[in-house]
């Protein structure tokens, strides 16, 4: 507050209140009038942007609203063919850049779920592995009495054991997992 209540200025600096307040106050208005040109050369900005686009947009509608006005018959009668062009229903969906981007989106979709269908085919893969390394651990775990029987599982359980490491660590080089 500037002033006391009973009408003197409050605190012996006045003039350097007054001065930082119109100092404030002239920095709040720079503040939001630089926001608001920045906001209006955005706009623009995007509007210069399709600027080409819109018109020849716009003159298209407007040729299509006044086509009854022309005789077809009588400025094509000596031509073969008539050719009409519409714009087809996907290009009705935005401009090019639009269509561009939905062609981009759906390609790293499919690209996307064929990656995760591969790995999930992996990982299946490595699964039934695993299942059978613990079948067989769990045969020779029930007390097999001939040596012979134990060495060749032992034998056949490690290269199944190398086997699926090796899937693993191909896994891992694909998804670039470090481990």
């Amino acid at each position: 507050m500037l002033y006391n209540d009973d009408g003197s200025i409050a605190g012996g600096n006045y003039v350097t209140t007054v001065i930082f307040f119109l100092g404030a106050t002239f920095l709040v208005q720079l503040v939001f009038m630089n926001m608001l040109i920045a906001m209006m050369g955005e706009s623009f900005g995007r509007i210069s942007g399709i600027l080409d686009q819109s018109t020849l947009k716009e003159c298209c509608v407007m040729m299509n609203d006044h086509v009854w006005l022309l005789n077809f018959g009588e400025q094509f009668k000596k031509k073969r063919y008539i050719l009409w062009l519409t714009p087809g229903s996907e290009q009705a969906a935005g401009s090019a850049v639009e269509r561009q981007l939905t062609q981009l989106r759906a390609y790293v979709e499919e690209r996307a779920l064929q990656s995760d269908q591969a790995t999930q085919r992996m990982i299946s893969a490595l699964d039934e592995q695993v299942a059978e390394i613990k079948a067989l651990v769990g045969e020779v775990e029930e007390g097999q009495d001939d040596e012979e029987y134990q060495e060749t599982e032992t034998e056949i359980m490690m290269r199944q054991l190398e086997n699926l490491s090796y899937k693993m660590e191909r896994l891992c080089e694909k998804m670039n997992i470090d481990q």
